[in-house]
């Protein structure tokens, strides 16, 4: 059956981040599923920062694969 997406599991959220000039710079930030979105995507919160990312409405979704996906704004299961 594979990973499914269940509120409380530890995730990465990989975030872009400019560093020295480099705006493809992508920081793997642990995480944990607080909740689902009206679309069932899961809400994030990174871990002792508070951050939320997802709302309501719209979440965020798992990146599946290494190309055709985009590289940021999406979380991976570890």
């Amino acid at each position: 059956m594979g990973w499914v997406a269940k509120t409380n599991r530890h995730v990465v959220y990989l975030q872009q981040k400019t560093v020295g000039g480099n705006t493809a710079y992508v920081k793997r930030r642990p995480a944990i599923i607080t909740g689902f979105a009206a679309d069932s995507t899961p809400r994030l919160r990174v871990r002792h920062s508070g951050e939320v990312y997802g709302n309501a409405s719209v979440g965020i979704v798992r990146k599946t694969g290494t190309t055709g996906d985009a590289t940021v704004a999406r979380f991976v299961s570890w």
